[in-house]
């Protein structure tokens, strides 16, 4: 099916209710790490600077489209959250939200109010500190019943964040997408692929979604949103009148995606879903056949619940999905929560688990908990469970969508120090392999027809770090990978290959055996920065320490008999922002945790 038939079934949904080259040739997943830094309206510090017109957006061009949300404070919407207060707030604020409300909107008379001006007033009134204790899912019941449409009072309807996708700073996040398009075009050999985007994975699903559509269209794709989330998925499942349901969906919303009130910021886009909902059988046939679907970044677990029905088996779209997997006609996508929602079990591979929560200190402490999640921000007033931190690691036990089965998965990896949580995980369930990849870098999975073999190219700015839960290693030592841009991995007979691009330098096994120390290992980028100076033979072993509640401990890296690196040839010929220290790629660094 093209285009012209595609066109139709959105319609329906709508109306009536540079290029890497792989060794192989059968691309399936595409998994970012997160950190696409685009330049947007709402997201003006990531455009390019420039005095030619043709490369930065001008100040007229970025106020064509939204450039944050808007609040108001008037009897309406106090008289909302008046409604609200007890099933969803502590008894000791409700008396003092309402007056702060009430103060706001006499200092503001009613004016529609930017996100840091509704902040200032909050920081203005609230002396009792009611606004830091609240819990996230508190906090943004209180903005949601705040918020307002943007509207273009011009052409009077709905004002959209404006991107402008060619004209990023970040030009590893602009491959990113392009790539991703030319890789789904493979699929049907289709010069504009058809792509569905997905913003399942966000507490408000309509947010991105002009983003996301844009983003795609800019990048080649004829591009669809898709208005899939937890609460159409659980609507769907509703006994009774479905037709009923569908037209109370925005009432459903808070039960099941935690947003509120999004008819009012959004009617075009809700009316969008409730068409959506009265049509399953179109959205069956739109999945059938697309070429790729991406899925966006936040919650993981709220990205598996609209995919999954109640009793948790796969929903008939998660079923078409794996089908057309199995068939290699389609490419799967994510970034962030996207990518880490693909894990899950497999009979070659059942301790493949979804990673939920966590932080890499916490996780070496309080190890890794099953199938819990913590309140977000019940740290603030004292209100978490004794025997469940915030940050604590925490995981789903019977995986996410189960797209990705050779092993768990997380993002946002070097750049947040999440080495020791994943690593902690990998030892607690005994997953054979685990996969860290980096912001603004792709893995990109692909199967071998011929041998059944997986192979795993890395693209992008940084690179993917990979656990082998080895036999052969000790209770505490773990075998480590790092692979960067153009290196790939194979997976053959449960057997993990690496293999170093070709345009890579060989550096040199270190044979000096001093020991450096470094503090706040898991800090941001300090463990990879660590790593890389091992990698690039400066010394041989390294033990670092970090603290945890009063708390030390100290994890070793060393090289092991086989262990290998290889690092990128830096040319003089290359601008002086790309001559910096590369990344270096290694192969069998024992972690001892």
């Amino acid at each position: 099916m093209r285009i012209k038939s595609l066109k139709i079934i959105i319609s329906s949904l709508i109306l009536t209710t540079s290029h890497v080259s792989y060794s192989a040739s059968n691309e399936q997943l595409f998994l970012v790490g997160g950190g696409l830094k685009t330049c947007s309206s709402m997201n003006q510090s990531q455009c390019e600077k420039s005095d030619r017109q043709q490369i930065s957006p001008s100040t007229s061009e970025l106020k064509q489209g939204k450039s944050g949300p808007l609040f108001k404070v008037n009897n309406s919407k106090i008289e909302q959250l008046r409604g609200l207060l007890i099933p969803h707030y502590p008894a000791q604020y409700h008396q003092g939200l309402l007056s702060l409300l009430k103060q706001i909107k006499k200092h503001s008379k009613q004016a529609s109010l930017s996100k840091n001006q509704l902040r200032s007033y909050f920081k203005q009134f609230d002396l009792k500190g009611m606004i830091p204790a609240l819990s996230d899912p508190e906090y943004y019941l209180l903005l949601d019943v705040l918020e307002v449409a943007v509207v273009d009072t011009q052409a009077n309807k709905r004002l959209k964040e404006k991107v402008f996708l060619t004209q990023s700073k970040d030009s590893h996040s602009v491959f990113l997408y392009q790539e991703f398009v030319r890789l789904a075009g493979k699929k049907s050999k289709a010069s504009k692929p058809n792509i569905l985007v997905l913003t399942a994975s966000a507490r408000d699903p309509f947010e991105a979604a002009d983003f996301y559509q844009q983003a795609f269209t800019q990048a080649g794709a004829n591009a669809y949103w898709l208005p899939l989330d937890a609460t159409l998925q659980a609507v769907w499942q509703m006994d009774g009148d479905l037709a009923q349901h569908c037209q109370r969906i925005d009432s459903y919303r808070l039960k099941h995606n935690g947003s509120y009130n999004r008819q009012a910021v959004y009617p075009d886009l809700v009316e969008k879903q409730i068409n959506t909902c009265l049509n399953q059988s179109a959205v069956k046939q739109l999945v059938a056949s697309v070429d790729g679907i991406f899925i966006n970044g936040g919650d993981q677990s709220l990205t598996n619940k609209a995919f999954k029905n109640n009793d948790g088996s796969d929903s008939e779209i998660l079923s078409i999905i794996k089908q057309r997997l199995a068939q290699n006609n389609i490419l799967i996508g994510g970034t962030s929560a996207g990518t880490a929602v693909m894990s899950g079990a497999s009979k070659q591979y059942p301790n493949t688990v979804m990673i939920t929560n966590g932080r890499s200190e916490d996780a070496i402490f309080r190890g890794a908990k099953a199938d819990v999640l913590p309140t977000e921000g019940c740290q603030k007033s004292n209100r978490c469970d004794l025997d469940l931190r915030h940050s604590d690691l925490t995981y789903n036990s019977t995986g996410g969508l189960g797209l990705f089965d050779y092993g768990i998965l997380d993002t946002h990896f070097s750049e947040r120090g999440r080495q020791g949580r994943l690593a902690v995980l990998t030892k607690h369930t005994g997953a054979k392999y685990a996969f860290g990849v980096d912001e603004a870098t792709a893995l990109v999975v692909s199967k071998n027809n011929t041998n059944q073999s997986i192979q795993l190219d890395v693209l992008g700015k940084a690179g993917v770090f990979i656990i082998e839960n080895s036999v052969m290693d000790k209770q505490d030592q773990l075998t480590t990978h790092y692979l960067t841009a153009h290196d790939f991995a194979t997976l053959a007979s449960n057997k993990l290959t690496m293999t170093f691009a070709d345009i890579k330098q060989a550096v040199p096994k270190s044979a000096q055996q001093t020991t450096e120390v470094t503090d706040n290992i898991f800090s941001q980028t300090n463990y990879q920065q660590w790593a890389n100076r091992l990698c690039l033979g400066e010394f041989y072993s390294a033990k670092a320490a970090f603290d945890f509640k009063q708390q030390r401990k100290e994890i070793t890296l060393s090289s092991s008999a086989n262990f290998k690196a290889s690092k990128a040839v830096i040319s003089a010929k290359q601008p002086s922002d790309e001559r910096q220290q590369p990344l270096c790629s290694y192969q069998n660094l024992a972690l001892f945790l």
